[in-house]
């Protein structure tokens, strides 16, 4: 990925494709080999990574956290409790 122009990087890839009825899923990842993630690993991450995301959505709309002034645990801690 990427074009190598310029400062701008490459990076090596690996494409994995998994089918699930009649509908094939593609993902890319950065782990090139396929011993410590495996094809059914990077789907079933993929699906985790979905929920964490809309968990954090429903508690950042429930608790009228539009914007989260920092990355860091202790702050998101305090601006929650703040909230």
């Amino acid at each position: 990925m990427g074009h190598g122009r310029g400062n701008s990087p490459t990076y090596t890839v690996r494409l994995v494709e998994i089918p699930h009825g009649h509908t094939w899923y593609r993902y890319i990842t950065s782990v090139l080999s396929p011993h410590p993630l495996p094809p059914y690993v990077v789907a079933d991450l993929y699906g985790r990574r979905w929920q964490i995301e809309t968990a954090f959505g429903l508690v950042k709309r429930l608790l009228g956290l539009s914007y989260l002034w920092t990355g860091s645990f202790n702050g998101v801690k305090l601006q929650v409790w703040a909230t």
